[in-house]
């Protein structure tokens, strides 16, 4: 199953959207965190 969840993080006492995809499946629970910061939040800090 896969399930997509929009969320915010922290930056002092701004709010940085986040974009979480999440798949759920049979199988040996893991944690597997990839992807790169997107290039707009990049160019504003």
């Amino acid at each position: 199953m896969l399930s997509k969840v929009h969320a915010a993080a922290l930056y002092g006492v701004e709010a940085i959207p986040v974009e979480v995809e999440v798949h759920v499946g049979p199988g040996e629970e893991r944690i597997v965190i990839v992807g790169l910061p997107d290039a707009a939040f990049l160019d504003h800090y």
